[in-house]
């Protein structure tokens, strides 16, 4: 809790606000490979490895806490454990797909073939959701992670 006194009038107004920690916005992930990386061979080690990298997870937090201003669903999409979900569903369109081919390309014929009906259909629906979610994917990831990533990079090359 933060306390802000302001004097207004001749009196004395108090404001109190909740205020985050400062890690607030930093993935669960950094803390944890900070924490298991760490060198703790000694003390000035420690604190060499923090400042080294408080840079970079102010960078992370700033990116984070922008996101969260613009749109609370944005930021829910833009955690890492959400790309990571984005990204197995993407590898199981793919597997199926795959299996599709598998299943129903003819070498012969150089075509698909079903003996029920057209296999052409649910192969073209997995094709273009595949894409459409790919393209997806790559351009909420250039919007949302390029910038930072790239402000990480030019901090961890002066470093």
């Amino acid at each position: 809790m933060v306390t802000l006194e302001i004097q207004y009038k001749d009196q004395l107004k108090i404001i109190r606000f909740k205020k985050l920690p400062s890690c607030f916005f930093l993935r669960r992930f950094d803390r944890e490979q900070f924490i298991q990386y760490m060198n703790i061979d000694s003390y000035e080690s420690k604190h060499e490895d923090f400042l080294n990298s408080t840079k970079i997870f102010r960078i992370q937090s700033q990116n984070l806490l922008r996101i969260f201003k613009v749109s609370k669903i944005l930021y829910f999409f833009s955690r890492e454990y959400m790309i990571y979900a984005y990204k197995i569903y993407l590898y199981i369109i793919a597997v199926v797909l795959n299996l599709l081919f598998l299943i129903f390309w003819s070498y012969e014929n150089n075509d698909f073939y079903n003996h029920r009906g057209d296999a052409r259909i649910p192969i073209y629906v997995f094709s273009i959701t595949n894409i459409v979610l790919s393209f997806i994917f790559l351009i909420v990831w250039m919007l949302l992670k390029i910038k930072p990533k790239i402000k990480i990079n030019q901090e961890e090359y002066k470093i």
